[in-house]
């Protein structure tokens, strides 16, 4: 279970320990179940070592999923991280109480919804198919719904064995979020480039629902 007085390698190796020992198996066998996605959603779910995952269900390419875990951490502190495969790798990519603060100012303006910071972050995970890096000198770009989270490049790596299984962990932490109408001309163009880039390698389902607005 995460707890709170967890370090970074004892949570990275919390989470690869609860993935590897049910929630990969699990995720295979909802996708199963589920059969054809329609429509995107979202379902909650605490394993059975007590940590709390997202899981967001989405029709492209004939259905897909996507993880987030939440870490509890001190001082009423939580970072949500959504977890990024690759080959023997995993990225636990983070969204912290600060970021989630800022998402939900804007989010509160343009939908009224009253929702807590944790939760404003679930929505903006909803509402954002796919996140897509774009580093800028010492700084990561990363776009989601309704404008961009700002990061350093630099993170922490660990590598892991569980069960005999190696894998390396990297652990990044976006540290705000800016909305589109406050972006500086540098940061519109990073932008752009960003969406163009996942166009092109994803395809146009993949942007948010903010992106495809704009392009009506």
């Amino acid at each position: 279970m995460i707890v709170e007085s967890m370090n970074d390698q004892e949570f990275a190796n919390e989470v690869v320990k609860d993935y590897f020992e049910e929630m990969q198996d699990y995720i295979n066998r909802a996708m199963v179940k589920k059969g054809r996605i329609k429509v995107r959603h979202a379902s909650n779910y605490t394993s059975e070592r007590r940590n709390k995952w997202l899981i967001i269900y989405s029709p492209e390419n004939g259905g897909q999923y996507s993880m987030h875990i939440k870490r509890i951490q001190p001082k009423d502190w939580f970072t949500w991280y959504s977890l990024i495969f690759a080959p023997n790798h995993i990225t636990l990519f983070g969204f912290n109480k600060h970021v989630a603060e800022r998402y939900l100012e804007r989010y509160s303006e343009r939908f009224n919804q009253e929702l807590n910071p944790s939760e404003a972050l679930m929505e903006m995970f909803i509402n954002t198919p796919a996140i897509i890096q774009s580093e800028v000198g010492d700084s990561f770009y990363t776009r989601v719904n309704g404008g961009i989270c700002l990061g350093s490049v630099y993170g922490k790596r660990f590598q892991l064995n569980n069960k005999g299984v190696k894998t390396i962990v990297d652990i990044r932490e976006t540290k705000t979020f800016v909305s589109d109408d406050m972006l500086f001309n540098s940061q519109k163009l990073v932008t752009e480039n960003s969406i163009a880039h996942a166009i092109e390698k994803l395809g146009i389902n993949y942007l948010s629902d903010n992106d495809m607005n704009g392009l009506i």
